[in-house]
């Protein structure tokens, strides 16, 4: 699973589904953001369990894939990295 994306257009899904991740929660799952891709379309959703966002974009990539990831540091992370294109693999062998 291969996807390539522009870091400016992961940023902006990734802030407007931030915006959903709770400050503090009893349930650590409330703390990730979902990502996923399939058939062209990248999903970034999130919740707090009252409300709840998924944010699209088409692109080109390979394969499939669902995972969570913690919030803050998969936007920490993108949001200090140079402008360009991001490479997301996943290693199937994981």
């Amino acid at each position: 699973m291969r996807i390539k994306i522009q870091k400016s257009k992961l940023l902006e899904l990734l802030q407007r589904a931030y915006a959903f991740v709770p400050a503090k929660s009893s349930l650590m799952i409330l703390s990730n953001i979902k990502i996923s891709y399939n058939n062209g379309k990248l999903e970034v959703a999130a919740t707090d369990l009252d409300h709840s966002i998924r944010v699209f974009d088409q692109l080109d990539g390979e394969g499939s894939f669902e995972i969570t990831v913690n919030a803050r540091k998969v936007y920490d992370i993108v949001r200090e990295i140079h402008e360009g294109l991001i490479t997301i693999t996943k290693d199937e062998n994981v």
